[in-house]
């Protein structure tokens, strides 16, 4: 059986007998499990209607003090003033019945500082300079940051730039062509290249430069090695960090 019909005294036909209610079955189940189920399913009902009942009856008072309310703020005497409506809209606010609009943050707040947009832009650890003729040089200021300069923000036409003769430092690139870099451009990121790499403290420091295009993943190699294929320029230049940095 799956269904089955039985009296319900708690509720009565106009000759006092019991109405009939139907009950679902588990065919599954023998009678005893039913019953047990179906006792089960009254007792869990008969402890919500308990927790329900008293937070239903105190809501209902609640909206009966609301519409009162309601009711003088659009009625025809306005019996509320700007203070008291105030107060309305403040408890309101408070009973999370309504959201307090955003407030409205000036436009010179809204733009934030050029540093987070292009920090955000290249990552936290790569520092952005910008050269004699205002184009952008990256310098990676750790191994992740040195594999994000040379294999994601060097562009392939690009110049690249590292401390020569196995000195370790910073990967160095010019945010532009090759063909847009002037010598002054030039020497400008090869002294940054020198100045982050640990021959900082030298007079002169030897940097080598190539096109992007030239950079390779070596096999078997830690997170921010590069191996460069071809031909490559070199020059000597003093350490130099911008005075505005």
């Amino acid at each position: 059986m799956t269904e089955v019909k039985v009296p319900d005294y708690s509720n009565l036909g106009d000759d006092g007998l019991p109405l009939c209610v139907e009950v679902e079955l588990d065919p599954k189940k023998d009678f005893k499990q039913n019953a047990k189920l179906c006792f089960k399913q009254a007792s869990k009902i008969t402890k919500a209607i308990e927790k329900c009942a008293p937070l239903l009856k105190a809501q209902e008072e609640e909206l009966k003090v609301w519409k009162a309310t309601l009711a003088k703020v659009e009625g025809p005497q306005r019996d509320f003033d700007a203070e008291q409506v105030k107060q309305l809209y403040e408890e309101l606010c408070a009973q999370r019945f309504i959201r307090r609009p955003k407030p409205k943050v000036p436009s010179e707040q809204v733009q934030q500082p050029e540093e987070n947009k292009w920090r955000r832009k290249y990552g936290k650890d790569v520092d952005r300079f910008l050269s004699p003729n205002g184009l952008e040089v990256l310098a990676g200021r750790s191994a992740s940051a040195n594999e994000r300069v040379s294999f994601e923000l060097t562009l392939k036409d690009a110049l690249w730039f590292h401390t020569a003769n196995g000195i370790p430092g910073s990967h160095v690139t010019i945010r532009a062509a090759a063909s847009e870099v002037t010598d002054e451009d030039l020497e400008f990121a090869a002294a940054l290249a020198a100045w982050h790499s640990k021959a900082r403290n030298k007079m002169w420091v030897p940097v080598m430069y190539c096109k992007g295009h030239q950079l390779r993943k070596p096999a078997r190699r830690r997170i921010g090695q590069v191996q460069v294929s071809g031909n490559y320029c070199q020059l000597d230049v003093r350490p130099t960090l911008p005075t505005d940095s």
